[in-house]
């Protein structure tokens, strides 16, 4: 379940709490023991506050993750890179076009992780498919460098 559903789930459940006519009936009950509006109010803050500290927690770990994912791959191209220069010449143009290719596909993930860092509390639940596409793509334009070398 994406947390920006969850997100929305609890906005609307505190609006619908705030503007709802049963609030009254709800403030009614509470002075008869039950569960007031107020309190349904707090705790709907409460768990919306909760929600959007989860979701921040959660993104910043996705960031990290892509990050080091994103090393690795910086890593992994130096390697190929070191390859490149032992190559027999006339295997190098193909080599290096394979290579470029993977090292672009790495600087569009890069920027998509910059616009999800840069995205919103709200936003970034849409930014993030992006990146993962970009990151996607780096891998499959990594595996084509690869092969070039086997």
């Amino acid at each position: 379940m994406k947390a920006g559903w969850i997100f929305r789930v609890l906005i609307f459940t505190f609006f619908a709490v705030s503007v709802c006519p049963g609030a009254q009936w709800a403030s009614a009950a509470g002075q008869a023991g039950g569960t007031g509006a107020e309190d349904v109010k707090r705790e709907s803050g409460e768990a919306v506050e909760a929600t959007r500290k989860y979701v921040s927690e959660k993104r910043k770990e996705y960031e990290k993750q892509v990050q080091r994912e994103l090393q690795g791959y910086e890593e992994r191209l130096d390697e190929l890179e070191k390859r490149l220069r032992k190559a027999k010449e006339e295997a190098q143009p193909k080599l290096r076009e394979a290579m470029e290719q993977a090292e672009q596909k790495k600087r569009e993930a890069e920027e998509k992780l910059r616009e999800l860092r840069s995205a919103g509390e709200g936003a970034w639940e849409d930014a993030k498919p992006h990146l993962e596409k970009a990151m996607q793509e780096l891998e499959k334009a990594y595996k084509r460098a690869l092969s070039h070398f086997k």
